[in-house]
């Protein structure tokens, strides 16, 4: 007896040929969408349409046709239409916290799914300020605290995770936040889901450490400083900024995918040094360690 082979489906040749298609127009610009925000919200989407490709797809061709049919049928039922704009999850909370005559301070962001924004603040009586708007089921942490003449700080994102979709994406979520530039900074920053702009130009860092999720983030040096620092990528494509007043020695690798370095450097091997940096009086010292995506190092002119 002869075995009757399965059938192949049209679902996956289909779906990858979609996706594609889209990445593409997104690359040259005919939208703007944060494709890495949207496959995470939507990978339980995906797999309800593997599982109807299991049930129908391999049954026959149309049924592959049908089950990428359902499929788009639960994404667009998945958004939120009305009015034709995305609505946020929750209200945008204020976040306010006093320098309160600290000489030093330690500040922990951990953002979710989200857009996120840090910049330094004017004037020198704010710790940190700004707003959240949190993403539906999205808890903040706030945690405040003191050690000597040093506060402390945390804000960390809790209970958003990543779920189904249905009724639960109501837009970005977005953080928008300023810290002191005022006093000596030991900034960490983990970003979660979403694009992220991180200025630190009017900082004085002590230390830095910024460990990047899903999505692209621009990353700006201070204009001088005397620090060590580490730049963790993970998925997406990590920009870092150095103005071409900062002596600086950064050590780049890639993880899978490459490091472009464009500037005044001297370069020995994946060690990368602006002009100047043995002589100056305060001087960086920065890992970069690319994840999946690009690194682009670039100085920038500041003089």
């Amino acid at each position: 007896m002869e075995t009757q082979r399965p059938r192949s489906s049209l679902f996956g040749p289909i779906l990858l040929i979609g996706l594609g298609v889209l990445l593409l127009l997104n690359n040259f610009g005919f939208f703007a969408l944060n494709i890495w925000e949207m496959l995470a919200r939507f990978w339980p989407v995906i797999l309800i349409g593997i599982g109807l490709d299991i049930l129908l797809g391999r049954r026959s061709g149309i049924g592959g046709v049908i089950a990428l049919l359902l499929l788009l049928l639960l994404i667009f039922g998945s958004m939120p239409w009305s009015s034709g704009v995305l609505t946020a999850g929750g209200a945008p909370q204020v976040i306010d916290q006093p320098l309160q005559g600290a000489t030093a301070a330690r500040i922990r962001i951990a953002s979710g799914v989200s857009s996120l924004s840090v910049g330094a603040l004017p004037g020198a009586d704010k710790l940190i300020a700004g707003s959240v708007t949190p993403a539906r089921n999205e808890r903040l942490a706030e945690s405040v605290g003191r050690e000597n003449d040093t506060a402390l700080y945390t804000l960390s994102s809790e209970g958003a995770g990543i779920s189904v979709p249905f009724g639960a994406w109501r837009g970005e979520s977005r953080w928008d936040l300023r810290v002191t530039g005022a006093v000596p900074l030991d900034l960490s920053i983990s970003t979660g889901v979403g694009e992220a702009t991180i200025n630190l130009e009017q900082m004085e860092l002590s230390q830095l450490e910024i460990r990047t999720g899903v999505g692209a983030t621009t990353i700006t040096l201070p204009l001088r400083g005397d620090f060590r620092g580490e730049i963790s990528g993970g998925v997406g494509k990590v920009t870092v900024l150095a103005p071409d007043t900062l002596a600086v020695r950064i050590r780049a690798s890639a993880g899978l995918g490459s490091v472009d370095v464009t500037g005044d450097f001297n370069r020995n091997d994946d060690e990368y040094t602006s002009s100047g940096f043995e002589n100056a009086g305060q001087r960086v010292e920065l890992t970069v360690r690319g994840g999946v995506g690009e690194v682009e190092i670039r100085q920038i002119e500041k003089r």
